[in-house]
């Protein structure tokens, strides 16, 4: 059976946008910070968002099971899954802050930070 980019083989069934997502999966941890989220940070990230389990499966495009799974400590979730949760969470605006002395946590992104920055960016390209 041959092996795809990633790894993933993906089945016949699956819609392009599946097989597309799935393989260029490693592009996209790679350009983001992929340390592992913990299940605290999890709980955390959905309690900032307002979403329930399910909402998160379906954006993350995972099984609710992993997620019921990965909060309660039940098992620990494979690392295409993890990666798509932290990716599902980063583009609804949640920040990862690592353990790094003061702790893990998260937080939201600033709304108005990213529009002043999207702002100063669009600027110096005009004067470019």
């Amino acid at each position: 059976m041959p092996v795809r980019q990633g790894g993933i083989v993906p089945p016949t069934t699956y819609s392009n946008a599946v097989v597309a997502m799935a393989l260029s999966q490693d592009k996209i941890v790679k350009s983001r910070n992929n340390e592992p989220i913990t299940a605290r940070q999890c709980r955390a990230a959905r309690g900032l968002l307002g979403i329930s389990q399910r909402d998160l499966a379906e954006a993350a495009n995972v099984s609710l099971s992993a997620i019921l799974d990965f909060e309660t400590g039940t098992r620990n979730p494979r690392p295409a899954t993890l990666a798509a949760l932290r990716r599902a969470f980063e583009d609804a605006g949640v920040l990862f802050i690592p353990i790094n002395g003061g702790g893990q946590g998260v937080r939201l992104r600033d709304p108005d930070h990213d529009a002043k920055f999207d702002h100063d960016c669009q600027s110096e390209k005009r004067a470019d």
